[in-house]
């Protein structure tokens, strides 16, 4: 059995309303599968589980702890990357200034202010 799918399944009937506690099963999983993007999986389903809540000011204290400068960095970056894939360039931006990726989140203003002026 896969208990990513398991633990993405069970955790989708509670994650908005208590996105911390969905957190702290996925803190649990070890880190051992990878996906295509190279982000192991539970990395990937924690930024997931922060870009369908929409609850980063709750769960990044509880990231950082959890995870470590280094994960929460990679996860917040990875979050901010989808966002802006998506075209919600505000997320990104947020995500790209809270992982200090100034240059990054410079890029979508700029490139959002030549759209808007050409």
């Amino acid at each position: 059995f896969d208990i990513y799918t398991l633990l993405q399944e069970y955790t989708a009937e509670f994650q908005k309303t208590d996105p911390v506690d969905a957190l702290f099963y996925w803190a649990v999983i070890r880190d051992d599968e990878v996906d295509n993007l190279q982000l192991p999986l539970k990395l990937k389903s924690i930024r997931d589980l922060l870009l369908k809540t929409r609850a980063s000011d709750l769960l990044f204290p509880y990231i950082l702890d959890l995870f470590g400068q280094d994960k929460f960095h990679e996860i917040v970056v990875s979050a901010a990357n989808v966002s802006a894939k998506q075209g919600k360039y505000e997320d990104a931006i947020s995500l790209y200034e809270i992982s200090y990726c100034y240059g990054d989140a410079l890029l979508i203003i700029n490139r959002e202010l030549c759209s808007c002026c050409c």
